[in-house]
């Protein structure tokens, strides 16, 4: 197709900031999004190729080209050109899990030239006999998350289609065309100055985000992740706390994350970042593209509240958050005088991954697994309901360079301690009164770094910084750190 046949159109305002992201950084693979699909059972390659080149055919927005003139970036639709299906048989080597996924990492780590390279890759690894790795890579300035569980189900619904010699059906997706219009249109509508005016009322007085690591976050070229898993009874006591308040069991999850990170940071207030996927009506569900954006939500959690009254708040800000979810992330920033100096406006984020769901080739079940969701300037808490129901998969990914293995993971282990406390302290008493230690660090910061000898503790909250101007309190003229004999 030459270039006079093609149909140029302007790029999605979520599209324009990964434009501008990556251009300003062109060799970071941080905003390649990447994930896995562990199939369980005997896969036929040669279908399962077949099931994937269809449904690439019906994603526009996987197949678009990029330009740039003197108006800014473009797009078009390109056809369904030549691209390379990669397979691979890897149960000869000694650890076929282990070489995936090396595989996988080094797939993903390659930069992607916006301007002249394929946005996205297809890979078959197979694994053993009954087991195959399905890899899946785009730049997310074609797809968000919600869209790759687009195209997840429908190569899903197309290899069982195939399998059975049933009709495959019409493509469900929807053109980019319809996604693009749809943004420029609220672009100008009354409901962006509404929004506009929302963002810059609510947050004129803000404060400043406060990062769990003390230092100041910049965008990395990687991440580090540490999975762990809520318990089933943990999880029903959560979703029961959630039920007796009248709230949703996202919004528990992410009131117990603000507690934890303003106990931690000691402040009165604590704005987290909130992904969200900004999908209003049949057309954005149904469409894949990149439209997904990130909110930023203040929540003010007193010691004094009891838990209905946290989980109320917290239910408030977010309903009055998600009104105005269209409004782009960095026109906030732009409108609060935030880009001079490279200003935050959030600190960690937590996202919630309720749109995933269980995938099924013919008769091989499926586990989706990520390998990244985009660039954690900080720290990002993702949680990923299990299959079951019974319990929750909460990753930890961090910024590499603000956080270590060791530091993510004492977070990661703090916080579902505190969690499980949390939900279970009932509706009258208050959730200042949570422990933020349990007991293997209760012991390791009272016993084993003090000497063997106890600190008394005013209350059932402990914090480091809470420790320390006790100490003073008590001696206030004993040298308190020696570093290098000084």
């Amino acid at each position: 197709m030459s270039d006079r046949q093609e149909v140029w159109f302007p790029l999605t305002a979520a599209q324009s900031g990964m434009w501008f992201a990556q251009r300003l950084d062109p060799d970071n693979p941080i905003y390649n999004g990447g994930q896995y699909v562990e199939i369980h059972g005997r896969l036929d390659p040669e279908r399962f190729e077949e099931a994937v080149r269809r449904v690439v055919s019906e994603t526009e927005a996987a197949r678009i080209r990029l330009s740039e003139d003197a108006d800014g970036p473009r797009q078009s639709v390109g056809p369904d050109t030549d691209w390379v299906f990669s397979r691979l048989d890897l149960t000869s080597e000694p650890d076929p899990d282990g070489a995936a996924q090396a595989w996988m990492r080094q797939e993903l780590s390659r930069p992607v030239d916006l301007l002249a390279d394929v946005l996205f890759a297809h890979a078959l690894l197979r694994t053993g006999t009954d087991r195959s790795i399905w890899y899946h890579r785009c730049h997310h300035i074609a797809l968000d998350g919600f869209s790759s569980a687009l195209v997840g189900r429908r190569v899903a619904e197309v290899y069982t289609a195939l399998t059975s010699g049933e009709p495959c059906g019409d493509s469900p997706f929807g053109p980019l065309r319809d996604l693009v219009d749809a943004d420029a249109a609220y672009r100008v509508s009354d409901q962006y100055e509404e929004d506009k005016a929302h963002w810059t009322e609510s947050f004129g007085d803000r404060p400043v985000p406060a990062s769990l690591s003390g230092s100041r976050p910049v965008t990395p070229d990687g991440l580090l992740r540490r999975t762990a898993f809520l318990d089933g009874s943990t999880t029903q006591a959560l979703r029961r706390a959630a039920s007796d308040a009248g709230v949703p069991w996202v919004v528990a999850v992410t009131a117990a994350f603000g507690a934890y990170h303003q106990a931690l940071t000691r402040g009165t207030e604590t704005v987290l970042g909130l992904p969200v996927t900004t999908r209003l009506g049949r057309t954005a569900l149904n469409t894949p593209g990149m439209v997904s954006n990130v909110l930023p939500l203040r929540l003010a959690v007193r010691p004094d509240m009891t838990l209905p009254e946290l989980l109320s708040h917290t239910s408030h800000e977010m309903r009055a958050t998600m009104r105005h979810q269209r409004y782009r992330y960095e026109e906030i920033r732009r409108d609060l005088g935030l880009l001079q100096d490279d200003q935050r406006l959030v600190g960690p984020q937590v996202n919630i991954m309720t749109f995933g769901a269980e995938l099924v080739f013919a008769d091989c079940t499926a586990t989706v697994h990520s390998l990244n969701l985009g660039p954690a300037d900080d720290l990002s808490v993702v949680v990923y309901p299990q299959p079951d129901g019974q319990g929750l998969q909460i990753d930890f990914e961090g910024n590499p360079d603000l956080y270590g293995e060791e530091e993510l993971a004492d977070h990661q282990d703090r916080f579902l301690g505190f969690l499980g406390r949390l939900v279970e302290i009932g509706t009258e008493l208050p959730v200042g009164g949570v422990d933020l230690l349990g007991g293997v660090e209760r012991e390791r910061l009272l016993v084993e770094w003090n000497g063997g000898g106890g600190v008394g503790v005013v209350g059932d909250s402990v914090t480091l910084s809470g420790l320390f101007e006790e100490q003073v309190g008590c001696a206030p003229d004993r040298v308190a750190v020696v570093c290098e004999g000084v």
